[in-house]
């Protein structure tokens, strides 16, 4: 009974139970109070208060963070933080004591990060979370500075330009590429819109030649030069989608020369610095525009919204957590559908 009227006094008491940074569990009784929100509010103010301490672990910092936040937001957006802290904060910084994380900490975390070859706009959100934690712990439990705003910020809130090629660029390149796996790889990326972490991560039982779909369940990186295969970027990236006979054309020539290949193996093995060589000799030699390797699941974004895929659907493909992600990010580079849009109100 966390409020209740005492029949004496006909004042208000509140009686509860609070586990304190220590993790021991305590108990709070006050009086006094001349209505229940007084001694609600008295409740909630103390139990946000009395928890914090600078020897609190990180980890218990964003479950104060997390308990008052989870009733103040979409279910849908506190679902995208807790995914980004569980994957992307929590792994680093869990252990440490609020009072032990330094600007340095932040900066090697962010050095990590930026090894993972994500987006400019996905760094600049995840480096705003953690931020935004720590924010948190200032304004509302007198922490006395954000290492965050010291150590400065990582990531971009607006995406730079993309390149995209064409189907007949994309031909062109691929022709001028040697390596048959790096080429299988290119063309996969091309016809699938997968994450080159997607992609590094697939194993030969993820493929179902019958039904003619790829199940995406895992994402690769190094980490700490540690190869780790972890979960997909975003809570969406778990998703089946359907490909065509040119893919599995390739997955099923990797496998048949392969020796002595077994279901769990992953499908590729190439490091980073091989698919960027080759990719830009390719692209060098063909005469089309240098990109990058994510540039071809841009690529395939455009080639599908050129041949009038609905953006929903894309952007379900994509593995993006929002339409509205897909929208920022394709919305422009299909000039085309304008003049489509003109053709269809003039008849």
């Amino acid at each position: 009974m966390p409020a209740y009227k005492n029949d004496k006094t006909g004042k208000w008491e509140t009686l509860f139970y609070y586990t304190d940074y220590k993790n021991e569990r305590r108990k709070k009784h006050r009086r006094g109070f001349n209505t229940k929100k007084e001694a609600l509010e008295f409740e909630r103010e103390f139990l946000a208060q009395s928890q914090f301490s600078i020897e609190m672990t990180f980890k218990s910092l964003y479950s104060l963070y997390h308990s008052d936040m989870e009733s103040r937001i979409k279910k849908t957006t506190m679902e995208t933080k807790e995914y980004i802290v569980n994957t992307k904060l929590l792994p680093f910084f869990e252990k440490m004591k609020v009072k032990d994380i330094k600007p340095i900490h932040i900066r090697k975390w962010q050095t990590d990060l930026l090894k993972m070859e994500y987006s400019k706009t996905y760094l600049k959100t995840i480096y705003n979370q953690l931020t935004a934690i720590f924010n948190y712990a200032i304004r509302f439990h007198n922490l006395d500075k954000n290492p965050c705003h010291i150590a400065g910020s990582i990531g971009k809130k607006d995406a730079d330009e993309m390149q995209i090629l064409s189907l007949q660029e994309f031909n062109k390149m691929i022709d001028c590429v040697t390596d048959k796996e790096n080429k299988f790889f290119y063309i996969i990326l091309f016809w699938t819109g997968m994450r080159k972490g997607e992609l590094l991560a697939l194993t030969y039982e993820d493929v179902d030649f019958e039904n003619k779909t790829i199940m995406i369940n895992k994402n690769f990186q190094i980490v700490k030069k540690e190869r780790l295969i972890t979960d997909p970027k975003t809570p969406r990236g778990r998703r089946v989608i359907a490909v065509n006979d040119i893919v599995l054309n390739c997955i099923e020539d990797l496998w048949s020369t392969s020796y002595k290949p077994n279901k769990t193996d992953k499908i590729f093995y190439l490091s980073k610095d091989s698919l960027k060589r080759q990719l830009d000799t390719a692209c060098k030699k063909a005469g089309v525009p240098r990109i990058r390797v994510h540039d071809l699941r841009h690529s395939h974004a455009s080639y599908l919204l050129s041949n009038g895929v609905n953006i929903v659907i894309l952007s379900r493909r994509l593995g993006h957590e929002k339409v509205q992600t897909t929208l920022n990010i394709y919305c422009h580079i299909c000039p085309s559908s304008e003049d489509r849009l003109n053709d269809v109100l003039n008849g």
